[in-house]
């Protein structure tokens, strides 16, 4: 009895020490894939870290693709003509536009850009004169270097001019490689969807494709709605700027409708110039030309950009202008010009991927009948629009 006791106890312990060598093995496995996991991760974010310049040169590309397709579409749709040759004849026309505007107005313009560049800085000189007369202004001059100072430091601004003309070079490079890729993009769009959705598992294609057609119609309309702005605000401005007798009225027409595509930021960049030149005039010339600009913005932000947000994602200011605070801290101002049609494709994102396929909620967007399609997510189902084969079974 004993003896089978201790064979027991013999044959438990014999257990025992056989079962600790795969509990330990277990546990390695769990921590090694956790740890391979968070290497993973750190791995793509490093590479997004040090490839962010490159993604975003693709994704202007892709808003070019979009602007093109936007245009050369409903020419496709309205004529004879086949996708290939409206899409060349959008080209040829953009181009004859830009060619036709240099050769008409550049001249004026260059006039323009060099009577500014002797009239900023009696501007600049007038506030200058302004500040001094304060006594926070008295105390900021005290502490600006003399100009003096600035002279003899003549091999530093050498550097500085060489540094900004390589930068001149690098972003016409940058320019190029945007059109041409955004060309080749707009050439053929359907290949390259084709390609993003077979990455995808078969089971989920068709919400991939209806996810891609959302961006694209987020970013097609988002397009039209700042080309809208633009060219409203340049026609504007330049046409209030005349009427005050403000000096370089066209030039800084186009500089504002330019900057426009850049919300919050860029009428605020293109107003400085303004009223810099202004005041050269007279100090009410300069509050006309304010009061002027913050109107314009006003018609823009309250007329203009909600009309366009009902067919794209309403973005709000305190969104737009975080993500324009992260991208050019990061990446500069090549950042803060893509940040808010970056913001408006994470936003579409997060709500098609997270909220409605994760949390399983209704969400309401532009492109699509909410009475007719429920959006709720449920488990066995995909739903996607009639066009895209009705329900497509989950794999689970």
């Amino acid at each position: 009895m004993g003896r089978r006791v201790m064979e027991h106890g013999h044959e438990s312990s014999i257990g025992e020490s056989n079962r600790e060598p795969g509990l330990n093995a277990g546990f390695v496995r769990r921590v090694l894939a956790v740890v391979g996991i968070f290497l993973a991760i750190v791995c793509l974010l490093l590479l997004l870290w040090y490839t962010a310049r490159v993604l975003l040169i693709i994704f202007a590309a892709v808003l070019i693709a979009v602007l093109l397709r936007a245009l050369s579409e409903p020419l496709s749709r309205r004529t004879p003509l086949s996708s290939g040759w409206a899409l060349l004849a959008v080209i040829m026309l953009l181009t004859g536009l830009m060619v036709g505007g240099a050769l008409l107005l550049g001249g004026r313009i260059s006039t323009e850009i060099a009577q500014g560049s002797s009239t900023l800085p009696q501007g600049f000189e007038q506030v200058r004169h302004w500040i001094a007369r304060q006594e926070w202004g008295q105390w900021l001059l005290s502490r600006t270097p003399p100009v003096e100072r600035l002279a003899g430091s003549a091999p530093q601004l050498l550097s500085q001019v060489s540094t900004l003309f390589s930068g001149a070079i690098g972003a016409l490079v940058t320019v190029v490689v945007i059109l041409f890729v955004g060309l080749f993009l707009a050439m053929d769009p359907k290949l390259y969807q084709q390609g993003i959705v077979r990455l995808v598992p078969l089971p989920r294609r068709a919400r991939a494709s209806e996810i891609l057609h959302q961006l694209g119609y987020t970013l097609r309309w988002w397009l039209i709605g700042r080309s809208v702005a633009m060219i409203a605000v340049a026609a504007i401005t330049g046409f209030g700027l005349w009427l005050l007798n403000v000096p370089l009225a066209l030039s800084l027409g186009i500089l504002a409708g330019l900057l426009n595509f850049i919300p919050n930021l860029g009428p605020v960049i293109a107003g400085i110039p303004a009223v810099l030149i202004a005041l050269t005039q007279q100090p009410i010339t300069a509050a006309y030309v304010a009061l002027l600009y913050l109107g314009i913005q006003s018609v823009e932000g309250y007329l203009i950009t909600p009309l366009v947000q009902q067919r794209t994602v309403s973005l709000p200011p305190a969104m737009i202008l975080s993500s324009q605070l992260v991208l050019g801290t990061l990446m500069g101002g090549f950042g803060v010009a893509l940040a808010t049609p970056l913001t408006a494709v994470l936003m579409v994102l997060v709500k098609m991927v997270y909220v409605e396929d994760i949390l399983g909620d209704n969400v309401e967007l532009p492109d699509r009948d909410t009475k007719q399609t429920d959006r709720r997510i449920t488990k066995g189902e995909v739903r996607v629009p009639e066009s895209m084969g009705g329900l497509v079974p989950d794999p689970s």
